[in-house]
């Protein structure tokens, strides 16, 4: 179905991603929130300190955007762990797997700086920003172009591959972006989109990959907000990730079945 690699997620307490390339088979498997509940902050042992000061390009060159591995699997959390900050959380999964995070999840308001160093992360990281979207309209008529410029600037100068997840679950009605708050009218999405793409990649942020992320069940299900009516094309993204939210008796089965089977 998608000329992408995809990725699918399961939220409640925890959220599990699979990446298939279109052509190479299993690609990657992310963790995407927390799992089960941490142990108890007195079994948290600080790990020595894996981080990349900022500024270090040496140790972080710019290779261009994350992409999948065939055969690979990748490893990645959102932390939201009681008590602990960000650095803490890692470093207890650290403990807790051995190894670092492969993929870091943060969320992003649209107005929000986006990150422009790695700051923080170790080595292997990749970091995986949502990033809110906006209403279609003023995206569209030009007039944040001045907002969507400083975050692409943010990102090219990070200069390390990163997912960007912009305006996810778009086929839903509860985000300020979503088609049924945007006139029932998917198209105006696609252009958003490509919008924020191009601004990107004219501000050199090569080192983003696009990750196009709808709902598993449209909201309304109607034919007019099928996800498909949100694809902007394969020009604009590099990868899809797509949210089943378990609100009651969902299986992964019922969730993704028909996606996984396209």
């Amino acid at each position: 179905m998608w000329a992408r690699p995809v990725w699918y997620e399961a939220q409640m307490r925890f959220l599990a991603v699979l990446g298939f390339p279109a052509a190479l088979g299993l690609a990657a498997v992310l963790l995407a929130a927390c799992g089960a509940p941490a142990p108890a902050a007195t079994s948290w042992v600080p790990a020595p300190d894996r981080t990349v000061p900022s500024g270090s390009p040496s140790a972080r060159p710019d290779s261009g955007p994350p992409r999948p591995v065939p055969g690979k699997v990748m490893l990645g959390a959102y932390l939201d762990l009681s008590g602990m900050d960000e650095a803490q959380s890692m470093a207890l999964r650290r403990q807790q797997l051995g190894r670092d995070l492969r993929i870091l999840h943060r969320y992003y308001t649209w107005t929000d700086p986006l990150p422009d160093s790695p700051a923080g992360l170790a080595p292997d990281t990749i970091l995986l920003i949502s990033w809110d979207g906006s209403a279609y309209a003023p995206v569209n008529n030009g007039s944040q172009d001045e907002l969507i410029g400083r975050a692409a600037d943010a990102l090219a100068r990070y200069r390390s591959p990163v997912f960007l997840r912009w305006a996810w679950e778009m086929n839903g009605d509860w985000f300020d972006w979503g088609g049924p708050r945007n006139g029932n009218n998917p198209a105006g999405f696609v252009t958003a989109w490509r919008h924020v793409h191009d601004i990107f990649v004219a501000r050199g942020a090569t080192n983003v990959a696009w990750v196009w992320g709808p709902n598993a069940g449209s909201v309304p299900p109607q034919p007019w907000n099928d996800m498909t009516k949100y694809y902007p094309g394969d020009a604009y993204v590099d990868w899809v990730g797509v949210s089943g939210y378990l609100m009651g008796r969902e299986t992964p089965d019922s969730l993704f079945a028909e996606l996984v089977r396209s």
